[in-house]
């Protein structure tokens, strides 16, 4: 498996893209550099006259004393090939680009899988909105984004800062991936396809169900807390809310494990069960967990109900650590799902 970081730069955009550069780093699965360089080409159109002035790093005579992209073409092409994962910051833009120019020469079309990186650095971060490059790399990694845009050194950037974010996690860019499978998209016969909400959904909560189970089963505590207000009790949590507040539940169920209690996915062995807040109870968030313990509770059982605001309030819930803790997490879960996978291969080679 190999990594292709690229950026690309175009003299135009207007009737269609017209390629001026293609900077590319190319890594290999533990992100050590195999080759960079900078693919320029002649667009063979008129300039955007802002692009060439305020954004590209090279003068026109520059870029035209380099071969078209219909001559650069195989050279492109084969970047994409042999198992290899494309890269980018905003990368949809750039995908489009290299479609367009395809179009342009009659050439076929690059069919490769790759990743957002503009995405995954929002979801590592919790931001609400995307940022630009020049102020992710403001805020992650050594190197600057210069004023006009170099698309090798761009490429270096979302280089940098990728890893930058895999060394933080400690973990390997492939793992990383499995953790952000809606950042992913694939280009097939001149097509983009980009957050294909269905497929992403379907994908996205079978990686977070194996976290989520993992973590419910190896969970120990990770303070010593003198206070067990809930030692020895059982606690569940509404379906409803768990699928809504995924993140959260992480640290819910660990500060319940400091607290001395035990977290299940089962009502029926549960002592509290918390149930939606008031302002979101309708019947719609009324789920088969907490029918089981109506019908306990109707039945004579000793089971507490509580409201998810008062049950946050009663353990000292702090939003504030959500993403420290699920960053701490999924470094916990990758280790144990990797060594479960090196026994599970052990037994089949038995």
């Amino acid at each position: 498996m190999k990594y292709l970081f690229f950026d690309i730069e175009c003299a135009s955009v207007h009737k269609g893209s017209k390629i001026c550069s293609f900077g590319y780093v190319l890594t290999d699965e533990k992100l050590n550099i195999i080759e960079s360089k900078d693919i320029i080409m002649n667009p063979k159109c008129i300039w955007d006259w802002y692009a060439l002035e305020n954004v590209l790093a090279y003068p026109k005579e520059y870029y035209e004393s380099f071969p078209s992209f219909d001559v650069q073409y195989e050279n492109i092409k084969k970047l994409f090939e042999e198992d290899v994962i494309a890269f980018g910051h905003g990368v949809t833009n750039d995908v489009r680009f290299i479609n367009d120019d395809c179009r342009r020469y009659s050439l076929p079309y690059i069919d490769f899988d790759f990743y957002d990186c503009a995405d995954i650095y929002k979801e590592f971060e919790n931001d609400k909105e995307v940022k630009s490059l020049a102020k992710v790399s403001n805020e992650i990694g050594e190197h600057k984004q210069s004023e006009k845009h170099d698309s090798k050194q761009d490429a270096f950037l979302v280089y940098e800062y990728t890893k930058e974010i895999c060394e933080q996690m400690h973990t390997t860019l492939k793992e990383l991936l499995q953790l952000v499978p809606n950042c992913k998209g694939k280009n097939k016969n001149g097509m983009c396809s980009y957050r294909n909400i269905k497929k992403k959904q379907k994908k996205e909560n079978k990686d977070r169900g194996r976290l989520y189970e993992c973590f419910i089963e190896n969970v120990k505590p990770s303070c010593d807390c003198e206070n067990k207000i809930l030692k020895g009790k059982k606690i569940s949590f509404s379906a409803n809310y768990e699928k809504k507040h995924f993140k959260e539940m992480l640290l819910i169920i660990q500060i319940i494990t400091n607290l001395g209690g035990i977290y299940v996915t089962d009502s029926k062995e549960c002592d509290v069960f918390v149930t939606n807040n008031p302002s979101n109870n309708k019947q719609s968030d009324y789920c088969e967990r907490e029918f089981v313990v109506d019908q306990r509770i109707d039945n004579g059982n000793d089971v507490e109900k509580f409201f998810a605001y008062e049950f946050l309030g009663l353990i000292g819930f702090d939003e504030n650590e959500i993403e420290n803790n699920y960053k701490r997490v999924c470094k916990d879960i990758i280790k144990i799902i990797k060594k479960e996978e090196k026994q599970n291969k052990k037994v089949l080679m038995k």
